[in-house]
């Protein structure tokens, strides 16, 4: 949830959604040629910046994930391609920006729900005699 919100912050001020990746590479490439920022951020999704901090943070987010599955699994690494399948299916620079709303609302209210159990679990555990083996 640490980058939610950095990341809703900078979605806000690009363009997502089909070639946005082509984009801020061709944005990167006038750069590299000395464009002026102005420009640099019109062929880039309104803003390089945004667009390469976006991507940034859904990198973080996608390897949290993967770490966090692949606990229980025992495994420990990944090849090329499935890491590939992994963040082609989680919100990126090209992912329409109506669907990476619902997958933030989703991440959010699963969340929202680990954070309610906790604060019950601990509650709960106030109690005189309570047990985590009976919660």
């Amino acid at each position: 949830m640490n980058t939610l919100e950095p990341a809703v912050e900078a979605l806000s001020r690009i363009r997502a959604g089909g070639g946005a990746s082509f984009y801020a590479k061709m944005g990167q490439l006038a750069q590299a040629f000395g464009a002026p920022d102005e420009l640099v951020d019109q062929i880039s999704n309104r803003d390089l910046a945004a667009s390469q901090e976006f991507a940034k943070l859904m990198v973080n987010t996608t390897m949290g994930q993967i770490q966090q599955q692949l606990a229980g699994i025992g495994a420990s690494r990944l090849s090329q391609m499935e890491f590939q399948a992994f963040m082609a299916n989680n919100p990126n620079l090209d992912t329409d920006p109506r669907a990476i709303e619902k997958v933030f609302q989703f991440w959010e209210k699963i969340y929202n729900r680990d954070v309610k159990e906790q604060r019950e679990m601990n509650q709960y555990l106030k109690k005189s005699g309570a047990s985590v083996s009976d919660w």
